[in-house]
């Protein structure tokens, strides 16, 4: 008895193994299989035989397949991921050109875990993890577990995103779920290659967004209590530009007809009405009107078509319901020039009428050459170029003399004035003044007057009068819930000066579904996320304000700061790199690739990097910092002496020219450190602390500190900085190239992981 218990259980041992397991199934099989069944049995017979191939090649052993389904075991965990990543590839090749019944779309995923072997079959958690995360992953993607990501990040080249700890079902165990990104095209299949393919291309993750959905939960839990939310809409309307059969000069009063549209729609709290930027992204593009309803997710569209004949002008305008596909409204106008206003004024009504929602029946009334001048103005001024900015100040104040009560006219003569200022075009203080009398003219005209306000929230925080300016913009909002100008502004004084960037991403969010075309909305939104260290949403949302514009080298610069924090540094560089391309003038992007290529030991590359900034600039003494410490890593001495020298010598000169901002002091004491004259570096160093006790200037004196080798000065600062600031942490340790002394010290390092 004892002896066939013994054997049973040494039996039942051999059973058990770690492997790695892969799981597949063909998404939309069933459906396609009832929509031409010959067709889906012949796409059938072409996957299992690519599939069978691509395993024998990775020494895969196919347990078995169920239907569309393949279960795999492998060996080796590095011939698992290879074998799901070629797998893939093959299959998008082979859908080219492919008609939808014919596309093979598969979902993989791969796990490393425990199976148990019952025959030829397997069973076990190590199977149904496998099974759970293939069904979650992207359609043409590939889902690992941390298992996985463990035994291959340092052997295969590829590039992940982490999705959390999704709930897996009949799943007790939390499972670390990572999507690998994979490049359809590249043959090597690198972070390389995979990065030049992000900055291209949106990665849409419906599914996987549902995996982060305790974040999502947690985010709208404490949004809820925030002061101002956007109340829900059921109204969601874009109103599409006008097309014209004009000539060049009549283009403003087309354009001005939308502009008037978007405007007034936008002032009822009853509906979302999209930005005038994403709806003029439009413009000239030959879209379906569906399409482009469907792409800035938009129930009812407003198009129309506006006729020349000289003086004389035929005007079409519908309204459509695309959730019924149905015209809810048209009309036709047959008007002359001067008769424009009235049309200006009856098309919002009456789409407000037909949607059901109130619209402000208060009308500023002038007289059509006022209206014409207007027009001109906002046609020029929304170029967002200097020269156009001119132009429309003076078409702006041209209406105003020959109408001294339109108040309209005021309130977009102070917001050009402003983007002298916001736009660094000029920063006299002049316009900022004239823009602050105008608003105020307005105001006294009409006190309710629309966006009157919020360019007098934007005038006060110039000035500095950050609490006023936030009251401002947020009695703006409630005559406007559609502003997005005070959305964005209030996102970024919350998310950068007052160090509330879950409110900030509240704003960002709003605005991002206003504006959902505009690089920059996108962009600020990504900020707002990374400072939550939602690093997942921040990826996706920088990748998403690159595609609508590549060469953005803030949301390039973004996405590599965010990919040095998740320690993705080959990420971090390319993303760098790319930023540096768009704009070889910033320093922070040179200096930061120039830190992470010393980390990772491309020291000559480094070197050159700065050397090229330093031609480029001449007095920028943050590149001779960071060249000296190459070149003394190089043992180049006496070029690293000469490299802190000269940038001391550039330091002090700042001092001399602004005896006020801090940082020329800091690196002034940073530099005298590293030539090792303590006494000077630790004057300076507390000089730019007391100029500005920011954490800044805290960890810049533990950093001076720790090249002069005093470790409890350095933990002690270290410490206060880390009050101040909690992202000088253990990432922010690994990176930090004047700690290299204590970056092994336990103490230092508790202190940084608190």
């Amino acid at each position: 008895m004892n002896n066939e218990t013994q054997h049973n259980t040494s039996d039942y041992s051999q059973q058990r193994k770690l492997l790695a397991v892969m799981f597949t199934d063909i998404k939309d099989f069933s459906k396609k299989m009832q929509e031409n069944e010959i067709a889906a049995m012949h796409m059938l017979e072409t996957h299992d035989e690519m599939m069978s191939n691509v395993v024998e090649k990775h020494g895969g052993n196919v347990i078995k397949r169920i239907g569309d389904a393949f279960l795999v075991t492998f060996e080796s965990v590095v011939n698992a991921t290879q074998c799901a990543v070629e797998a893939q590839q093959n299959f998008h090749l082979y859908n080219k050109g492919k008609t939808e019944l014919e596309k093979i779309v598969v979902r993989i995923g791969v796990h490393l875990g425990d199976v148990i072997f019952k025959g030829s079959d397997v069973f076990g958690d190590g199977v149904n993890i496998a099974s759970r995360i293939q069904s979650i992953a992207e359609p043409g993607g590939v889902n690992i577990t941390g298992s996985v990501l463990e035994q291959v990040k340092n052997k295969l080249d590829i590039h992940t995103v982490a999705l959390g700890v999704p709930q897996l079902k009949n799943i007790k165990e939390q499972v670390k779920v990572f999507n690998i990104i994979v490049d359809p095209d590249a043959k090597t299949r690198g972070r390389i290659s995979t990065d030049i393919l992000i900055f291209k291309t949106i990665i849409t993750r419906k599914r996987t967004m549902a995996l982060i959905g305790s974040i999502v939960v947690l985010l709208g839990t404490v949004f809820g209590v925030w002061q101002y939310t956007r109340t829900p809409v059921s109204k969601t309307l874009a109103v599409i530009p006008f097309e014209s059969t004009s000539k060049d000069e009549n283009e403003y009063i087309v354009d001005g007809l939308t502009d008037e549209c978007i405007e007034r729609l936008s002032k009822s709290s009853q509906a979302m009405v999209i930005s005038r930027i994403s709806s003029f992204f439009y413009k000239g593009k030959q879209l379906p009107e569906q399409q482009i309803a469907k792409e800035l997710d938009v129930r009812f569209t407003v198009s129309g078509t506006v006729r020349f004949n000289n003086e004389q002008l035929k005007i079409s305008v519908q309204l459509t319901d695309w959730v019924k596909q149905k015209i809810l409204w048209n009309e036709k106008y047959e008007i002359t020039k001067s008769e424009i206003l009235q049309v200006q004024s009856d098309i919002p009504h009456r789409i407000a009428s037909f949607l059901k929602f109130e619209l402000d029946e208060s009308e500023m009334k002038t007289t059509s050459e006022v209206n014409d001048l207007y027009l001109r103005g906002l046609y020029e001024v929304r170029k967002s170029k200097r020269e156009n900015n001119i132009t429309a100040i003076t078409y702006f104040s041209n209406a105003i003399e020959k109408d001294s009560l339109f108040a309209k006219a005021y309130v977009e003569l102070a917001n050009a004035q402003l983007f002298f200022n916001e736009w660094n075009w000029d920063i006299d203080e002049k316009w900022i003044l004239e823009s602050e009398k105008n608003c105020m003219k307005a105001l006294a005209i009409d006190s309710n007057v629309i966006g009157a306000l919020g360019v007098l929230g934007r005038i006060f925080i110039a000035q500095g009068n950050i609490q006023d300016g936030i009251r401002l913009l947020e009695q703006s909002l409630k005559q406007n819930p559609n502003d997005v100008s005070s959305l964005s502004t209030l996102g970024k004084i919350y998310a950068f000066q007052l160090n509330n960037p879950m409110k900030a991403v509240n704003y960002f969010t709003n605005a991002a579904e206003l504006e959902p075309n505009n690089a920059l909305t996108i962009s600020n939104l990504g900020v707002g996320y990374a400072m939550l260290n939602n690093n997942f949403d921040a990826i996706r949302t920088f990748r998403r304000a690159l595609v609508l514009k590549p060469d953005d080298y803030m949301s390039l610069q973004n996405l590599g700061l965010v990919f040095e924090t998740i320690s993705q540094y080959d990420s971090a560089i390319i993303s760098y790199s790319a930023s540096l391309a768009s704009n070889p003038l910033n320093a922070q992007t040179r200096v930061s690739l120039a830190t992470l290529l010393i980390y990772q030991s491309f020291y000559a590359r480094a070197e050159s990097l700065l050397i090229t900034g330093i031609q480029l600039e001449p007095s920028h003494y943050n590149y001779y910092y960071e060249l000296g410490i190459v070149q003394e890593i190089m043992k180049k001495k006496m070029q690293s002496t000469a490299s802190f020298t000269r940038g001391l010598n550039q330091s002090l000169n700042e001092i001399n020219r602004n005896k006020s901002y801090s940082e020329p002091y800091l690196f002034a004491g940073l530099f005298y450190a590293r030539l090792g004259k303590g006494d000077d570096a630790i004057r300076y160093g507390n000089n730019a602390f007391a100029i500005d006790s920011s954490s800044d200037n805290a960890i810049g004196i533990a950093r001076i500190y720790a090249i002069l080798g005093n470790k409890s000065l350095t933990l002690q600062w270290f410490q206060k900085a880390k009050t101040m600031a909690p992202d000088f942490n253990e990432a922010y340790l690994r990176l930090a190239l004047d700690f290299e002394k204590f970056k092994n010290d336990d103490e230092l390092l508790q202190l940084a992981r608190r």
